[in-house]
């Protein structure tokens, strides 16, 4: 999925950075199930510790001008995020939850 590269790349991210991973798809119109998802961020959990990631939508929902995202799929997408998310949590991967105060 990555179109601006690998994940490799996050072995560079400074240790005094957190990580907004773009974990999902907004290219294709289908929700992801959130084991694809999970799978995405394991990838980055490689390089950075699950303490430091948050997971965000890729694009914020906005590729272009010329790829509008219906509501309705912008929700179905952002369920599965939820989802997957707390399926890290129930796994003990430590995602820290919605709404946790970043550290400064």
């Amino acid at each position: 999925m990555p179109q601006a590269g690998s994940v490799d790349v996050l072995a560079t991210l400074p240790a005094r950075l957190r990580l907004g991973f773009g974990c999902l798809d907004v290219r294709r119109p289908e929700p992801e199930f959130a084991e694809t998802i999970i799978n995405r961020v394991k990838g980055a959990l490689r390089y950075v510790p699950a303490a430091r990631v948050s997971l965000n939508p890729d694009c914020g929902f906005a590729p272009s001008g010329n790829n509008p995202i219906p509501l309705d799929e912008a929700y179905d997408k952002l369920k599965s995020m939820v989802q997957a998310a707390a399926q890290f949590r129930a796994e003990s991967h430590a995602l820290p939850a919605a709404g946790t105060p970043r550290a400064g």
